[in-house]
């Protein structure tokens, strides 16, 4: 006795497809976390069942439970097994039904239950050929439970078979599989099959009739999947969208509609056209003829213009920023959840209209960012409710803590991501935002750190222990130097300015391949220094210095320029230029005296110098000495000689070790003799 086992593709067909698309490379953008309700056995797709079981024969059943959203459940539940309608001796054990040797019922029902979860079917009791219809595929396989080598299949023109149909014969090997697709199913079409052994047919079978092809229509730049696609005039939702299958235009699998939400960012991009059928969740009819549907690009990337010759980032109207990383927290508590669950959404910062918003400095906007983002982000926390959560995402601060003495004891969480941004640079997509057209394709906009100028600095020949530094009169690009042992350490670059005051004015001297330029205004004009420059002392406002910077430079790969932003700005410290000191100039010799001289110490502009800190020295002359070095006390003893001494008062930069002296020279006049 030869028996065929059908091998059901409906298992196969109805399995959900995980599809995961990656972010754009590089730029470790966090995608939202999805949160499902608990999952719930609602139906059961059997994926074995044999049509006809011989008396004193065995059928083994197979099954698959599926949740309430149609997703196949991730653990699979019993399924247990009953049949009705028989003899005593007709039943199952686990999932095999047998049927007693005498039964004499035609046919049996089969139910498969799984909590809530039910699903019957017929099973006929004989021996000869049976018929397993596969609508996912439009195929059928011919088994039998009798000896037959050979099978037809008859299509007939009635219902009930009165009429002698097209026979078509099979090998057995050849009965596994056959396609069905050369059926007309505008209407139902009436099967029947026997074998070369036992010819006599068991039943009829009815291919239902191809439901009308569907009308699916994309409709472009909607908030939600269910809105994006149209059924029949319709809207999709949780039931309608069961109902459908997709594929790609050179895909092989049809897959579930539902899919397509998880694939939508991915397709987009360049647009496509994708094809849709409309079937029966259950598979009790073919599906539909397919349909091309257009899923349209979304817009391009918008411009966005990087001027660093002016320092500025040129924005774009109706367009939104989101800085990879940046989440803020939201809480959800999905239908069936036992507890709250925390999700992490993209935050967008939109770019207002304003002249100043849309044409801004690459700190302006870094500002911008982070207090928009801090901002969205402790409002979405004030909305938190679950103490878990909450406690999970506190809140992020604006200002820095200070302590009694007004020293930062903790930076805000504005300034480390402002401190981040200027001086490593940052990222960020920009889009245009949803409108009349879906949200465009982003522009991934990459804001280099700007160059960093400081005083460059030399060892102090005075400390032996070579800790010391000193500043020299050089303005530099600080570059970063990494050691053998792979340490790195900020270094001075040869893109250098060198500053020099002297009676003729302030030069300048640029050298390397950045280019300088200085401001007499406070910063509100700069003027280019393309060789040695010389300004007279008489022309710089010495309320507002000298600020010098590196001006911003497009990019030149022939002449092998980088493209780069202004550095930050540094005004240029003015030295001590004289120092004027006050005073007796003459002193009588042979009576005892303390004079008191005082000095006033000037910059290179001319400036006063308010508190300056002098060492007062007097020259070797016998009887006159400095009463205290840090004051201009000089003591004139009773024996001073007469003569000149000179009084000196020496002024040393801290930073620099440059000194200055300034002198006055007294004379002692020798005492009158009677």
């Amino acid at each position: 006795m030869k028996k065929f086992k059908f091998m059901s593709k409906l298992a196969a067909g109805m399995m959900a497809v995980a599809m995961t698309f990656g972010s754009l490379s590089g730029l470790g953008v966090n995608a939202p976390v999805t949160v499902y309700a608990a999952q719930t056995a609602t139906t059961i797709k059997i994926t074995s069942a044999p049509q006809v079981i011989e008396p004193d024969g065995t059928g083994n059943f197979s099954g698959i439970v599926y949740d309430q959203d149609g997703k196949l459940m991730e653990t699979q539940p019993t399924i247990t097994w009953t049949v009705t309608g028989g003899i005593t001796g007709t039943a199952f054990t686990g999932s095999a039904l047998k049927v007693a040797e005498k039964e004499t019922a035609e046919k049996l029902t089969v139910t498969a239950t799984s909590g809530s979860a039910t699903a019957s079917f017929e099973v006929i009791v004989g021996t000869g050929a049976y018929l397993d219809i596969d609508y996912e595929h439009m195929s059928a396989s011919i088994g039998s439970n009798g000896d037959d080598s050979f099978f037809f299949l008859e299509v007939l023109k009635d219902e009930n078979g009165t009429k002698p149909g097209t026979v078509y014969c099979y090998e057995d090997f050849e009965a596994e599989t056959i396609d069905l697709s050369f059926l007309k199913l505008s209407k139902p079409v009436y099967l029947r099959v026997y074998g070369d052994k036992n010819p006599t047919p068991l039943k009829i079978y009815t291919v239902a009739a191809q439901p009308k092809k569907p009308s699916v229509k994309y409709v472009a730049g909607q908030d939600t999947f269910y809105k994006s696609f149209q059924l029949n005039k319709k809207e999709l939702d949780a039931t309608t969208v069961k109902t459908l299958e997709f594929r790609t235009q050179y895909g092989a699998e049809w897959l579930s509609f539902a899919d397509l939400e998880e694939a939508m960012s991915s397709l987009t991009v360049a647009g496509t056209t994708i094809l849709v059928r409309a079937i029966s969740p259950d598979w009790d009819q073919p599906a539909t003829t397919e349909v091309k549907v257009k899923i349209a690009a979304v817009p391009k990337a918008p411009k966005v213009t990087l001027d660093y010759a002016k320092n500025a980032i040129k924005l774009p109207k109706t367009s939104e920023i989101r800085v990879p990383g940046w989440i803020i927290p939201s809480e959800v508590k999905p239908e069936g959840a036992a507890a709250f669950v925390s999700v992490e959404t993209p935050f967008y910062y939109t770019v207002g209209s304003s002249k100043d918003d849309l044409t801004v400095t690459p700190m302006d906007l870094a500002t911008k960012l982070v207090e928009k983002y801090i901002e969205e982000y402790n409002a979405a926390v004030g909305k938190l409710t679950d103490t878990t959560i909450k406690a999970k995402y506190p809140a992020k601060t604006t200002e820095d803590t200070k302590d009694n003495n007004g020293a930062v004891t903790k930076e805000s969480d504005k300034t480390v991501l402002l401190k981040q941004f200027k001086e490593e640079g940052y990222n960020f997509l920009i889009r245009t935002a949803a409108g009349k057209k879906a949200a465009s394709q982003p522009a991934f906009v990459d804001v280099k750190a700007a160059p960093v100028i400081a005083i460059r600095q030399k060892a102090d020949p005075a400390d032996s222990t070579g800790k010391k530094m000193l500043d020299e009169n050089v303005i530099a690009v600080m570059g970063v130097e990494t050691a053998a042992d792979g340490t790195e350490k900020t270094v001075a670059t040869a893109n250098t300015l060198t500053f020099v005051y002297d009676e003729s004015g302030l030069k300048l001297t640029p050298a390397g391949s950045y280019v300088y330029a200085y401001s007499l205004d406070g910063g509100a004009k700069f003027t280019k220094l393309s060789k040695e420059t010389v300004i007279k002392l008489d022309k710089i406002d010495a309320t507002k210095g000298v600020i010098v910077r590196t001006e911003g430079a497009k990019e030149d790969t022939k002449k092998n320029i980088t493209a780069a932003w202004a550095s930050n700005e540094l005004t240029l410290p003015v030295p001590v230029s004289t120092i004027e000191i006050k005073g007796d100039a003459e002193v009588t010799a042979g009576t005892a005296a303390t004079k008191t001289y005082t000095a006033t110490v000037k910059d290179a502009l001319g400036q006063e110098v308010k508190d300056a800190t002098l060492e007062w020295t007097v020259s070797t002359a016998t009887g006159v000495s400095i009463a205290d070095k840090t004051i201009g006390t000089v003591a004139f003893a009773t024996g001073t000689t007469a003569g000149k001494v000179t009084i000196t008062a020496t002024y040393k930069d801290a930073k620099t070790g440059v000194e200055t002296k300034g002198t006055l020279e007294v004379e002692i006049k020798a005492a009158a003799t009677n």
